[in-house]
C-alpha cells in the first residue's frame, strides 16, 4: 500500500498528528507524539511506502525534519516500512 503525506500539514506537532492518525489509520490508542508514531510504524506488519511531499518552504520546518528523522529510524527497523521523500515546487 501507498500512502502519500503532503508535507505542509506535518509542520507543526499537534496538526502533523491527527493528520497522521487519519491519513495512516492509526488506532484510537495513538498517542500524538514522535515516540508514539515510532512504536506504530514499527508495528505494521503489512507492507507500507510512505511518501511523503515536500515544497522548498515545508522541508524548511524543524519540526517536520524531527518527524522524517523518526520516520527513517522506523524504516530501518521494520522491514515492511517504505519511505522515500519528494521535493517539488508546489504540491498539488
Amino acid at each position: 500500500m501507498e500512502v502519500r503525506l503532503d508535507g505542509r500539514y506535518l509542520e507543526e506537532p499537534d496538526a502533523a498528528h491527527v493528520y497522521l492518525a487519519e491519513k495512516l489509520d492509526l488506532p484510537e490508542y495513538y498517542g500524538g507524539n514522535l515516540d508514539a508514531l515510532y512504536d506504530c510504524l514499527t508495528e505494521i506488519s503489512e507492507k507500507m511506502h510512505l511518501v511523503i511531499v515536500l515544497t522548498g518552504e515545508s522541508a524548511n520546518s524543524s519540526y517536520l525534519r524531527r518527524l522524517l528523522a523518526v520516520m527513517r529510524d522506523a524504516e530501518e527497523e521494520n522491514r515492511f516500512l517504505k519511505m522515500d521523500v519528494e521535493v517539488v515546487q508546489e504540491v498539488q
